[in-house]
C-alpha cells in the first residue's frame, strides 16, 4: 500500500475534515449521519486494501474490489449533493455477459480468450460512481498537478465491453500485453495541447493500428507524428486519457497517454476504468476459481498471467490516488 496516499486518505476517515470538504465542494453543511456513512465506507476501504495487500493471489483480487467498492462509495457520497447510502443504487453496476460460453471449453484455451469476457452496464455502483464524478479524468501533462479536468459523456445503460478494450488502454500494461501478442491501445504523450481556436494538438509516436482508429474519428496526422483535432471533433470524438502511475517521471508526475474511445463512442473516466479491471478480476476469483488458480500457478494457457498480475497493481496502487486526486481538485477554492 502506498503510505502517503492512504495518509491523505484519512480525510475521509475525519468527521471534521469530512463536513470541511463537502463545504469547500456544495457549499452547505452535510448532515451527521452522512459524515458517519462516508467514514465508515472510508475505513472499511483502508482495511479491504490492507487485507489484500497482505493475502495470496488465489484471493487478492477479490478482497481488492470490496476495497474499491467501499472507497467509490465514500466518494460518492462525497461528491452527491443529496441523499445518504440508503440512496445508493444496489448491485455493482456491471454485469457479466455469457462468461460461462467462455469457460466451456479446454482449461487452455479459455484462458487464452479472458481478453474477450464481456460486461455491459446495468443499475449500480458503477453508475452511482458515474454520476456522481461527472465520468471526469484528471490530466496531468508536464507537472504533479492536475494540468486540466476533463467530463466525458456517460455510456449509456446496457453498453458492453471487453477486458481487453480495457486493459489495452492502460499504459502500464503495454509491455506485458505485447508479450501475450496483443496490441496496446494507448500511446505515451511527449507533448499536448489544447484550445478553442487550434483544438487538440498531440506530440506522440503513434503505431499504424492507431493511426488508423484515430483517422476513423475524424484525427488527423502529420507526417512529424503530430496528432490533431479541432475542437468540434474532440468534442464529438473525446479521445481517452489515461496515466502510468506506476512508473512516474521524475519519481513524482504521472506519465500521460492518449487512446481512442472504445468501439469509436465508449468513453470513460480513468477512475471508472479500473473499477471495471477491478471488477473483472474479482469475478474471475470468485465465480471461476478452477480457472483463476490455473492461472496464478502458471497452467497451460496463463500467457496473460503477466498482464493480469500488474493490472493488479495498478488497481492497487492507482485507485486510490485516483480518488484522492479528483477530491482535492473538486474541493479547490474556485478562481
Amino acid at each position: 500500500m502506498n503510505g502517503k496516499v492512504w495518509q491523505e486518505l484519512l480525510v475521509l476517515e475525519s468527521r471534521d475534515a469530512v463536513e470541511r470538504l463537502y463545504s469547500q465542494i456544495h457549499g452547505r453543511k452535510l448532515a451527521a449521519n452522512r459524515i458517519i456513512a462516508i467514514n465508515n465506507a472510508a475505513k472499511q476501504s483502508r482495511e479491504y486494501f490492507r487485507n489484500a495487500f497482505e493475502s495470496n493471489y488465489f484471493v487478492r483480487p477479490l478482497l481488492t474490489f470490496y476495497g474499491v467498492a467501499s472507497l467509490s462509495r465514500a466518494l460518492i457520497l462525497l461528491l452527491k449533493l443529496k441523499g445518504g447510502e440508503e440512496t445508493l443504487t444496489a448491485g455493482h453496476g456491471l454485469s457479466t455477459d455469457d462468461w460461462r460460453k467462455v469457460f466451456s471449453g479446454e482449461l487452455h484455451q479459455s484462458l487464452s480468450a479472458l481478453l474477450d469476457l464481456r460486461v455491459s452496464l446495468c443499475k449500480g455502483l458503477f453508475v452511482d460512481l458515474i454520476d456522481a464524478t461527472e465520468n471526469k479524468s484528471c490530466i496531468h501533462v508536464r507537472s504533479s498537478s492536475v494540468d486540466w479536468a476533463i467530463n466525458y459523456e456517460k455510456p449509456p445503460m446496457g453498453y458492453v465491453l471487453t477486458f481487453g478494450e480495457i486493459l489495452k488502454r492502460l499504459p502500464d500494461l503495454a509491455n506485458e500485453l505485447k508479450i501475450a501478442d496483443h496490441s496496446p491501445l494507448s500511446i505515451y504523450v511527449n507533448e499536448m495541447t489544447y484550445n478553442s481556436g487550434d483544438g487538440l494538438k498531440v506530440n506522440a509516436i503513434i503505431p499504424d493500428v492507431l493511426k488508423n482508429q484515430f483517422e476513423s474519428i475524424n484525427y488527423s496526422i502529420e507526417s512529424d507524428n503530430t496528432l490533431r483535432a479541432p475542437e468540434t471533433i474532440f468534442t464529438k470524438n473525446t479521445a481517452l486519457f489515461s496515466h502510468s502511475y506506476l512508473n512516474k517521471q521524475f519519481g513524482s508526475i504521472p506519465r500521460l497517454s492518449i487512446s481512442c474511445p472504445l468501439n469509436n463512442n465508449g468513453q470513460f473516466s480513468e477512475l471508472a476504468m479500473l473499477y471495471i479491471t477491478s471488477y473483472y478480476m474479482s469475478m474471475l476469483v470468485r465465480y471461476f476459481p478452477t480457472y483463476w488458480v490455473s492461472l496464478v500457478q502458471g497452467g497451460k494457457g496463463d500467457i496473460l498471467w503477466p498482464a493480469i498480475y500488474k493490472a493488479q497493481q495498478v488497481v492497487e496502487t492507482t485507485y486510490p490516488e485516483l480518488v484522492m486526486e479528483l477530491i482535492k481538485h473538486v474541493s479547490k477554492p474556485k478562481t
